[in-house]
């Protein structure tokens, strides 16, 4: 057995730790794994984050207890998993969104289950907490249950027109090149584009080799391939991300282009069968 868990203040987490959303459900093992497995990667510290919603029913002792014993049992799974990792750990009261970006300030990743929080995604993306969303500071990774780690094909990312893609870009290179494996890197041309199909190809295509190039530049080790398609961006990425290590998307898009990338952020987190990153 590990002993107790301590608790620490969100502020007193050190920068550039792994935040693992935490809740009450069996389903929180998946992103904790996930998120264990990359802290390990990149020689980090791990934070445990479980939010307590708050009660007037006169619970709250009962509800605080629950929590502690969650982050005991978190806590003892990152130990056998990884003995020597550095654990912290906070329970707050409030809302999971916020608490959970507010942790996460200074944080690498923030990390959640996909059905951890099922509808944590569509909450931070809608009106209440839209802001925080298009301005994340830390690329947020949700994890889906059972995710399957054997035989993966790499890393994909899917791009837009933006410059901003760029971000999402280098953050898959360097995913990848800490797996050893290979890039892809997809621009979906969203239809109806008929008219204009071979002039949106050959402009995608130049884009790409001009982002291509600095990747290969900056992480020389990484095969990278590129594909442009055309069709409906949300079908076009969970096809290309079958059997991949990770889908990165961007949650950046300001031009025309990428506003039809970016309606697709929420439909591919909720069915992608591999851990999705969006990165700001």
């Amino acid at each position: 057995m590990t002993e107790p868990t301590r608790l620490v203040a969100a502020d007193a987490i050190p920068a550039g730790t792994i935040v693992v959303g935490l809740d009450q459900t069996e389903h929180w093992r998946d992103a904790l794994d996930w998120a264990v497995d990359q802290a390990a990667r990149e020689h980090r510290a791990i934070s445990l984050v479980h939010a307590l919603t708050p009660s007037r029913s006169g619970d709250s002792a009962a509800r605080s207890l629950a929590g502690a014993r969650l982050l005991d049992d978190a806590r003892e799974r990152v130990g056998h998993r990884a003995p020597e990792m550095t654990v912290h750990t906070v329970l707050r009261t409030g809302r999971a969104v916020r608490i959970l970006h507010e942790t996460a300030t200074r944080a690498r990743l923030l990390v959640v289950g996909a059905r951890a929080h099922p509808t944590l995604w569509d909450r931070v993306t809608g009106a209440t907490g839209g802001q925080v969303a298009r301005h994340p500071s830390c690329a947020v990774v949700v994890v889906h249950r059972h995710t399957r780690r054997a035989a993966a094909r790499g890393v994909l990312v899917a791009v837009g027109d933006s410059p901003l893609s760029r971000e999402a870009v280098a953050f898959a290179a360097d995913q990848a090149a800490q797996r050893g494996s290979p890039l892809t890197v997809l621009h979906v041309v969203p239809l109806p584009s008929v008219s204009r199909a071979a002039d949106d190809d050959v402009g995608a295509r130049r884009r790409l080799a001009a982002t291509i190039s600095s990747v290969r530049s900056s992480f020389p080790s990484v095969a990278v391939r590129t594909a442009v398609v055309r069709g409906d961006p949300v079908g076009c990425i969970l096809q290309a991300g079958r059997g991949m290590a990770l889908i990165v998307l961007g949650a950046h898009h300001p031009s025309p282009a990428d506003l039809v990338l970016g309606s697709t952020v929420t439909p591919v987190l909720q069915r992608a069968a591999c851990p999705v990153a969006v990165v700001p």
